[in-house]
């Protein structure tokens, strides 16, 4: 099984992407910058930002002096009251760690940090001002003393961040924010705006690993923005070149599958082979597949046994562009369902179970990319002869006239042209057989019904997925 926390081996063909973003994150005429790293949920973000940090943290900037790196994970920090300060305090902490600094040096870092306090307080002396004071006069002379408080502060702040950097011999900082779009909207734009107290400062570099439409909603949220553009407008200005992590095409997805296979069953200093024969898989004239399921073979030193993951290539391989099509390419729901269907087949083996492991997949992905259709699946079926009421009902619609509104199940599933495409494509089961039928079905549109409550039968129908 395989686990679910980011990875510096690159079975995704990142490695390209990393040199070049790492070469951007250092460059000086583009600084001070904010770089993003965009892609949905599981898309590979926090690897692709780690390998770019462990790429910069073993080099030296070209022009002289020290590449100093920072991870930051937003999200650590959501129960706080202030993510502002949190995000200084973790950039002077860093700073701290270098024992070579000099006293003057630590000094100014002390003064940092009393900086970044008086920040804070200054945001919730205002907070207070504005939902407790009855005082009018009291309030705006409190506002503006406050607010040249704020301005002498970030100023000092500046100029001593600065100094900082350049006693250290800190040619460049870079600063990674990672699960910003897991936060709040108020901490996401609190975190932007921490950031651009930084970006007056040359040698710093944010790279900010997120979903970009989460970020537009904080915006919208915050800022009281509808309009999309505006939305999109605010992210252009904070993040001034934004990377899209490139979705994984189908040979990428068998390719990785394989790859994690053969990574499952070397040990863990042998990974970096099966890195470095990536571009060997791809480019193979025989094949994705093939090549892989000969690779064990062509390198049995790295393996303590070869029938094993020779088994399981074989076993997984005939799947896996279903699993593409179902799980839309995603790395990480594609490593999860994995898991579950490991945990599924040592179950039942546990069991003394006989499974069915073309039947024990296919339902599998069903119920993770279809949970609401697998249920009614699990909800109709006859645990003794395996027969499903929802496919036969389907199979009526099929044969049916036209004209015939079908009900809200079978009307509900035929309106997912994924779904209809995933049961129509081999292999089927014996109660599968008749869904062959549904690519024939003629295209109409179904009338959308309100959800209605139904009995349920025994749950012991969910045991078609392990028997």
């Amino acid at each position: 099984m395989w686990s679910d926390k980011e990875t510096l081996h690159d079975f995704l063909g990142f490695s390209t992407y990393v040199e070049v973003l790492a070469d951007i994150c250092t460059q000086s005429d583009l600084a001070p910058l904010t770089l993003g790293i965009f892609g949905p949920w599981g898309s590979g973000k926090t690897s692709l930002m780690q390998m770019v940090e462990n790429r910069l943290s073993s080099h030296t900037h070209a022009g002289g002096g020290a590449i100093k790196t920072i991870w930051f994970n937003a999200w650590r920090y959501e129960g706080r009251d202030e993510a502002q300060s949190a995000l200084i305090h973790a950039i002077i902490s860093k700073l701290e760690e270098d024992k070579t600094l000099g006293q003057e040096v630590l000094d100014t870092l002390k003064q940092l940090k009393s900086s970044a306090n008086v920040l804070k307080l200054a945001k919730a002396i205002t907070k207070s001002a504005l939902t407790l004071s009855p005082d009018v006069d009291g309030f705006f002379s409190a506002f503006e003393k406050q607010n040249e408080k704020i301005s002498d502060t970030i100023e000092r702040f500046d100029k001593q961040f600065a100094d900082v950097l350049r006693h250290a011999k800190i040619s460049h900082l870079v600063v990674f924010i990672d699960d910003l779009d897991r936060c709040s909207s108020d901490k996401v734009i609190e975190t932007f705006e921490t950031i651009k107290l930084f970006l007056n400062t040359p040698a710093c570099t944010f790279v900010i690993g997120a979903d970009p439409r989460k970020i537009e909603d904080a915006v919208g949220e915050v800022y009281k923005v509808i309009e999309d553009n505006r939305k999109r407008d605010f992210l252009e200005k904070i993040i001034q070149i934004p990377f899209v992590i490139p979705e994984q095409k189908i040979d990428d997805v068998v390719c990785y599958v394989g790859m994690l296979t053969l990574a499952d069953y070397v040990q863990e200093a042998s990974w970096q082979e099966v890195v470095k024969s990536r571009a060997t898989f791809l480019t193979s004239k025989e094949g994705i597949e093939k090549t892989l399921r000969a690779w064990p073979g062509q390198n049995r030193a790295l393996f303590s046994e070869i029938t094993t993951v020779e088994t399981e290539l074989d076993e997984i391989f005939p799947y896996v562009r279903n699993l593409f099509h179902a799980l839309r390419g995603n790395p990480r729901q594609i490593k999860r369902f994995l898991n579950i269907l490991a945990l599924r087949r040592r179950l039942a083996k546990a069991n003394n179970l006989v499974i069915q492991l073309q039947l024990l997949i296919k339902l599998a992905v069903l119920e993770y990319a279809w949970k609401d259709f697998f249920e009614s699946v699990v909800d109709t079926v006859d645990p003794l002869t395996g027969s499903c009421e929802l496919f036969e009902a389907i199979a009526r619609a099929a044969d049916g006239p036209a004209d015939v509104t079908p009900g809200k199940l079978v009307g509900d599933a035929l309106a997912q042209p994924a779904l209809v495409h995933y049961l129509s494509r081999p292999p089927c089961s014996r109660a599968q057989m008749i869904c062959d039928r549904i690519c024939f079905l003629p295209k109409r549109r179904y009338r959308k019904k309100s959800r209605k409550s139904r009995a349920l039968t025994s749950r012991r129908g969910a045991s078609l997925a392990i028997s």
